[in-house]
């Protein structure tokens, strides 16, 4: 029996120093009703929309809104060891910026078929309310050009988390990575991403 292709999907989060300054941000905090409105969702309605063939695993990283990379790094090794060779690597927003931190510093034995990253920070520009803070990239990307495989980024310019233009500070030092361009679909939020479904299966 063929195995089924694995995919790894990792969700967002917010990092804060500490819980004082994250309840500070929550007492500003405007709410955006199409951020809460209940709707089909891409990352937990992924697995549906590939069908056969593809096992997604979706794993929750600890304390999403107060992210510690020590803490998600720690979860994400684990998930490693577990999985298999020829993984798809899908990261969203802080979940992206996760696996190009961790494939730029940390040696990976798994063999990585793709990294698909969505909305993805660079650094601090523009992200006033979100710091990027342990998340930081260390500004070297030999290793993750190395062992991301086939990398694809996506980036709308209507992005109301990451501006738009952290997209070309990630095409200057990783111009072989294929880049996907929109005009209209935010920080991606949306129930379905029928690109994301065909570079999966391409």
């Amino acid at each position: 029996m063929k195995q089924k292709q694995q995919i790894f999907l990792i969700h967002g989060g917010t990092p804060y120093e500490n819980r004082k300054e994250y309840f500070n941000v929550l007492k500003e905090s405007s709410v955006n009703l199409d951020w809460i409105k209940q709707q089909k969702e891409w990352k937990t309605d992924l697995y549906k929309d590939l069908g056969e063939g593809f096992e997604v695993y979706y794993p929750q990283m600890p304390n999403k809104q107060t992210a510690q990379y020590r803490e998600w790094k720690v979860v994400f090794e684990n998930i490693l060891k577990s999985a298999g060779d020829d993984i798809i690597l899908v990261g969203h927003s802080l979940g992206a910026l996760l696996l190009v931190k961790y494939l730029s510093e940390e040696i990976v034995s798994n063999k990585i078929k793709k990294t698909i990253l969505l909305g993805t920070p660079y650094d601090d520009e523009g992200m006033d309310n979100e710091p990027l803070l342990s998340f930081t990239l260390k500004q070297d990307f030999k290793l993750f050009e190395k062992q991301a495989g086939e990398t694809y980024l996506y980036h709308s310019e209507d992005d109301s988390v990451v501006p738009f233009s952290h997209l070309n500070r990630y095409k200057n030092v990783l111009p072989d990575a294929t880049y996907r361009e929109f005009k209209d679909r935010n920080h991606f939020i949306e129930s379905l991403i029928p690109e994301l479904i065909v570079d999966i299966k391409s």
